[in-house]
């Protein structure tokens, strides 16, 4: 999820602890709603480290009681109960974590202890049904000032959540597919990401209709292309940050071989995200390298 809506997220429970005479523990709460997203820091190392560190540490479990502690210590000066605002600095922070779980790409959740990605697919990272009810609930909160009004969209956001997650496992067990990456428009369209004998198969599935629409087939590389993929550095490296990176062209013109690898499990940033160029000569040299990232 990006961090405007993690903010927004925030916003709303900081004028419903406000309303309360809270307003310190609302301020921790929204700091914690945004302060993981802030690991765009790791920018300044190169993309490739900001995407092997991205929704990594700051994401962690582990991690955010430690994040919590220094929220509440920037805090002091205005404290009444540190225990409170510790308590809703926290709470900012696990939401912003498992919403990001929800999530396409994948989150550092028990990182150090293992470095492993985990996601459930089951909420596009920028979701319409979701901003509007956002949008919506701040408007409300905001004018009318009610504790409950701010309950009830978290209460209502997290329903719809746990919805999807049953929508996509319902649709993963129904197709038997390696990925269901839920659509940001329509709640009940998803992107197919599915095994075949002779490589893999993609397309849109519509759960209300069972449709099947823009089915697309990559064929399996040969031994030889997989071979020169790996004589690169970058194509190693995206492959360890991506899902599932899959040689989807291969072409020999004039003594030269072009490789083109797609992240296809992931469909964040128009389908260009991660997409690798390699570019060989005739002896299998590698010439030039490039990942979209």
């Amino acid at each position: 999820m990006d961090i405007v809506h993690h903010g927004a997220i925030g916003g709303i429970a900081m004028i419903t602890l406000s309303v309360t005479g809270n307003e310190v523990a609302g301020a921790a709460f929204l700091a914690g709603s945004v302060v993981p997203d802030l690991d765009v820091f790791f920018m300044v190392f190169g993309k490739r480290a900001y995407l092997k560190n991205h929704q990594g540490p700051t994401h962690s479990l582990w991690v955010a009681p430690i994040i919590a502690g220094l929220l509440t210590f920037s805090l002091w000066t205005f404290l009444v109960n540190p225990f409170f605002v510790f308590a809703m600095a926290l709470l900012g922070l696990l939401y912003h974590i498992l919403l990001d779980w929800t999530n396409t790409f994948g989150i550092g959740l028990l990182w150090p202890l293992k470095k492993t990605r985990y996601c459930k697919d089951a909420v596009f990272f920028i979701d319409l049904f979701l901003w509007c009810l956002t949008i919506l609930f701040f408007g409300l909160v905001y004018f009318y000032q009610n504790i409950y009004i701010g309950i009830g969209y978290f209460v209502a956001f997290l329903i719809y959540v746990i919805l999807k997650g049953q929508l996509h496992k319902h649709v993963c067990n129904e197709l038997k597919c390696l990925y269901a990456i839920p659509s940001s428009l329509n709640p009940f369209s998803f992107y197919i990401l599915e095994n075949e004998t002779n490589g893999v198969n993609t397309y849109i599935y519509k759960s209300l209709s069972k449709q099947k629409l823009k089915s697309k087939n990559y064929p399996l590389p040969s031994d030889e292309v997989l071979t020169l993929a790996e004589k690169s550095q970058v194509y190693k490296d995206i492959k360890k940050i991506t899902k599932h990176l899959f040689i989807t062209e291969v072409t020999t013109k004039e003594n030269e071989t072009l490789i083109t690898a797609r992240d296809l499990a992931v469909r964040n940033y128009g389908g260009k995200f991660a997409t690798t160029k390699l570019h060989f000569d005739h002896k299998g040299l590698l010439l030039s390298e490039e990942a979209n990232i």
